[in-house]
């Protein structure tokens, strides 16, 4: 898993310093945006919010683009972060407490079409031996 999540880390910063063409200004913004979301890494989603407002920064430099808007209707979650499937740790008697926390649980991808899509080349996520969706 940490190869895994190392290489696809390295391929980003790669594609970054490609689309930028400077590395020196790579370092640049991926400096000040550690320093502007220190608060924020005490998270286990940091990497994920300061990736996307990189991202913007990035896109916003490159000649021909005005603006780069945020959704502000659709807010980013991963899947470990229970606001992502809208369960609230805080009731007593709520799913989470009733489920035992989803211990046994198996949660599978769950794709709203928004945002970035699931790399489908990866052998986790091939549904060959499935038959259609109902």
């Amino acid at each position: 898993m940490a190869s895994s999540s190392g290489f696809i880390a390295t391929l980003f910063l790669f594609l970054l310093y490609t689309v930028l063409g400077s590395f020196s200004l790579l370092l640049h913004k991926m400096f000040t945006l550690c320093i502007w979301e220190k608060d924020s890494m005490k998270s286990l989603n940091w990497f994920l919010s300061l990736t996307m407002r990189f991202c913007q920064m990035c896109l916003e430099d490159i000649p021909g683009i005005v603006h780069v808007i945020p959704n502000r209707v659709h807010n980013l979650h991963t899947t470990r972060s229970w606001n992502f499937l809208q369960v609230n740790s805080h009731i007593s008697n709520g799913i989470l407490s009733r489920s035992q926390s989803g211990s046994g649980s198996i949660i599978g991808i769950i794709d709203t079409g928004q945002g970035c899509e699931i790399l489908t080349r990866l052998q986790s996520v091939l549904d060959q031996e499935f038959g259609p969706s109902l």
